[in-house]
């Protein structure tokens, strides 16, 4: 998993109820004086209180015996005791991330963590709830075999948000079981009278691949709830094996049982690859051996018997089902059976006339390839209209200086979406049932479109509209560098100067039109990642540097939270614009191109351009794995305003 308990934290801030400040990284002295100085009288930064109450849950009465830390940054203060169940907590920093740990000094309750984000001023969190627990002692046994299986991981977590509904990405208290040699049986605490689910770590060698999995009657993939689990309960499971394994044998007939010897059976795992099952003529069966761990689609192709009746393509798909291994898609046209890994197929395939419309069995995109994959149930012929390939919502950029042929005036630029087509080249086979698709050059990152409008009926040469429209995002192929990550305020100006003196007429711009606006701009090849944690550790605004604390899951095992992909276009101040500017940064210091926007806090974002005289940065930390790669990077970085 990953977690951000992994960065080296170049800045750790500590604020104490006493008011006392701690630092432990010397490698950002001048960040680091700056935020000692922020309990002095010299630099009066403005603070947040945080204050409520804590209750048993079970006793329903406000805690005896209690005492909270709270972190912010990556250094935890000191305990406090609670006075009668209450607490409140000073001289935490504005608009930061937070951690509170509530502990019991003679056992009575759980300790239990509330993430939230200071404000400003004084928050009322309410009460806070804790439990007792109670200790259960459970066996995980290997099914059928009924051996003790000692190297799982059970864990769970009781924290919880406080106003922070991002608090799960950053979610670091787990408690686990432990395992007893002795007796083979694994002991857990039990919160009394809240129900949480247990994760069940079943990849022991943390090769990404399970090496056990839930026997059936568990509801959950790799989670129990605690309503399941008590003292003396056994847990069977089975060993996983994602990989399945077995020869594909299938005869194709027609209604007297006679079989079909010279057609084509292709079997693919991805629905556009092409692997021929081979004919074994002492069998009269198409052969495929499998291995895998995906389901199969096996595709006939259209043909016509020696009699000259004409047969419609077909498919059928086989897959795992539990630990049983089925065929599905037959309906009435055959059967199957499954024995000693062999699955034996007898397939009829349905007959065509002249009147069977052409209609689509299936149909694909390969993100490797940008080529599209279409499977139809008779022999088609295409035209140079049938299948189109556009990329959507170009946009077009038409300043008033660039041409005296069209209607745009200078002092204007007109801003517009169309879409472009590209040319392609497409390939036949299985008897012109099957079409390949590919582009004639590189896609560039956008989001594309196939469209497929009519073919030909080979057989009667008629027109078959078969409308469909799909869609694809290409990505940058480039690869990522942290270097590329900017901070912009997109106000015209670049390190305090203007980026365009004059617009399209020629007319002088003026410094005063255009407010701070600062936000995180990312690369297009962040895509490559499969994890990316950003975290805010503070800024610099006007030469006074502020502690600031907030974390952001960008990339998070890569499900994409990095904001929207925008245009930029950088324009003079005093331009006018018009058209499609929905989605388009006009006054930014950026190269035109596209980037992923997104905001990292008011504070940060009313910040004025870098300049010699007068710093505005942003320091932050950063850890990310690249798709395929276990290997977590981890740095920081210090990002002037642009």
């Amino acid at each position: 998993m990953f977690k951000k308990s992994t960065i080296a934290l170049a800045v750790s801030t500590c604020f104490l109820l006493t008011g006392c400040l701690e630092v432990e990284d010397n490698s950002n002295d001048d960040l680091i004086s700056a935020i000692e100085n922020q309990n002095n009288s010299a630099q009066e930064a403005e603070t947040a209180t945080l204050s409520g109450s804590v209750k048993n849950v079970v006793s329903d009465s406000l805690v005896a015996n209690a005492q909270i830390q709270i972190k912010v940054g990556n250094t935890w203060s000191e305990p406090v005791a609670l006075a009668n169940g209450l607490f409140e907590l000073s001289n935490v920093p504005t608009y930061s991330d937070y951690t509170l740990l509530i502990t019991s000094t003679d056992d009575s309750f759980q300790e239990r963590a509330f993430y939230g984000s200071t404000g400003l001023g004084i928050s009322q969190l309410g009460t806070l709830l804790v439990t007792s627990t109670e200790t259960v002692e459970f066996a995980a046994l290997l099914d059928a075999e009924n051996t003790p299986i000692k190297d799982l991981q059970f864990s769970y977590s009781t924290s919880s948000g406080v106003n922070d509904s991002t608090w799960q990405s950053r979610n670091e208290h787990f408690i686990s079981a432990s395992y007893n040699n002795e007796t083979n049986l694994y002991s857990i605490e039990k919160p009394i009278g809240w129900d949480y689910p247990i994760t069940v770590d079943m990849d022991v060698d943390n090769d990404n691949v399970n090496e056990y999995k839930f026997t059936l009657g568990y509801h959950y993939d790799s989670t129990i709830l605690f309503s399941e689990l008590n003292d003396s309960s056994t847990i069977l499971f089975d060993t996983a094996d994602d990989v399945i394994e077995y020869q594909l044998r299938v005869k194709v007939i027609n209604d007297l049982g006679q079989i079909f010897k010279d057609i084509e059976l292709v079997a693919s795992s991805n629905d556009f690859e092409a692997n021929p099952l081979t004919f074994d003529e002492s069998t009269n069966e198409y052969v495929y051996d499998f291995i895998g761990s995906s389901s199969l689609n096996v595709m006939l192709s259209a043909f016509i018997d020696e009699n000259e009746q004409s047969y419609l393509s077909d498919s059928f798909v086989v897959a795992e089902d539990g630990d049983n291994i089925t065929v599905g898609g037959l309906y009435n046209q055959g059967n199957f059976s499954v024995e000693n890994n062999v699955v034996s197929v007898v397939f009829k395939p349905e007959k065509g006339t002249e009147t069977t419309q052409v209609d689509l069995i299936s149909n694909t995109y390969n993100q490797e390839t940008n080529g599209y994959y279409l499977f139809f149930t008779k022999p088609v012929e295409l035209t140079d209209e049938s299948i189109t390939l556009t990329k959507n919502e170009t946009l077009s950029v038409i300043p008033g200086s660039e041409s005296d042929a069209d209607s745009v005036p200078v002092g204007s630029t007109f801003f517009k979406f169309i879409d472009k087509e590209f040319e392609t080249t497409s390939k036949m086979s299985l008897n012109d049932t099957f079409v390949e698709v590919l582009p004639n050059q590189t896609l560039d990152i956008g989001s594309y479109s196939y469209t497929l409008s009519s073919v030909i009926d080979k057989e009667t040469q008629l027109p078959s509209r078969n409308s469909l429209r799909t869609s694809f995002l290409v990505s940058d192929k480039t690869e990522f560098s942290i270097s590329d990550i900017r901070i912009d305020n997109n106000n015209g100006l670049k390190s305090g100067e203007l980026i365009h003196l004059t617009n399209t007429a020629g007319e002088s711009a003026s410094f005063s039109s255009k407010s701070n606006e600062a936000m995180l701009y990312l690369p297009s090849s962040i895509v490559s990642l499969s994890d990316l944690s950003i975290t805010v550790t503070g800024y610099t605004n006007n030469g006074n540097k502020y502690p600031y604390y907030q974390e952001y899951n960008i990339v998070s095992e890569e499900q994409f939270y990095g904001g929207d992909l925008v245009h930029l276009a950088s324009t003079a101040i005093n331009e006018t614009v018009y058209g499609d500017t929905n989605n388009v940064i006009l006054h930014t210091s950026l190269p035109d191109s596209m980037m992923y926007r997104r905001s990292i806090g008011w504070n940060i974002s009313r910040l004025n351009d870098n300049q010699s005289n007068s710093v505005n940065a942003v320091s932050l930390e950063y850890e990310y794995k690249v798709k395929g790669s276990k290997d977590v990077i981890t740095g920081t970085a210090t990002l002037p305003v642009l």
